[in-house]
């Protein structure tokens, strides 16, 4: 079975699509040191699953990556604490958060939705 990295997915997105992708990527993986990436390339996406026992097994957070596009899909986003309604989406349990420019990846609410779908996963 192939293993893909984010790079295989980004180095075919336009420059400024990959590098605003891996300002995300950071934010994510500096907020939740206890997950591990798993790229899909076919489907544009990276997932971010949780290790250890202490989580439900499966990914928490998905970064979609078109062209033209950057969205974080909350997997369980209607369970997770959003105080400054960043998420987008209604029905079912997934949320999403778009991404159009370096402010949105940094905004300090990321964060606490990064946070918030972490305890979401815990046992």
């Amino acid at each position: 079975m192939t293993h893909y990295v984010a790079n295989d997915l980004l180095q075919v997105m336009p420059e400024a699509i990959a590098d605003l992708a891996n300002r995300v990527r950071l934010t994510i993986l500096e907020y939740t040191p206890d997950c591990e990436e798993a790229t899909i390339p076919a489907a544009k996406s990276i997932h971010y699953i949780l290790k250890g026992s202490k989580y439900v097994p499966g990914p928490f957070l998905t970064l979609a990556v078109t062209p033209r596009t950057i969205t974080l899909h909350f997997l369980y986003g209607d369970q997770v604490n959003d105080p400054e309604k960043l998420l987008e989406g209604y029905g079912g349990r997934q949320r999403i958060y778009r991404v159009t420019n370096v402010d949105e990846a940094q905004h300090p609410g990321l964060k606490a939705l990064i946070e918030s779908a972490r305890m979401v996963r815990q046992r």
